[in-house]
């Protein structure tokens, strides 16, 4: 059996994190890490963890989630982003 792919929630409506997790938590093969709500706490997370995956929000306060997408793709290649 493979591997769970692993899924990290980067938004500051800590609601819709909530909703995200249970509805990938709902799938067999797939688990939901940590919810993350600002760009900086994406970057640490994505370096902690090593998500297969991170959905990320590009409306976040904060720091620009565009640059830390940017920083995470460079320094951690083999987690896939979804942008929204």
């Amino acid at each position: 059996m493979t591997a769970p792919i692993s899924v990290l929630l980067v938004d500051d409506n800590r609601d819709l994190v909530l909703v995200l997790r249970a509805l990938i938590e709902a799938q067999p093969d797939m688990r939901a890490l940590e919810g993350v709500y600002d760009a900086r706490g994406f970057l640490d997370s994505v370096a902690r963890h090593r998500p297969s995956v991170a959905i990320v929000d590009l409306t976040m306060p904060g720091d620009c989630p565009i640059e830390a997408i940017r920083r995470a793709s460079e320094d951690h290649a083999d987690t896939r982003v979804i942008a929204y």
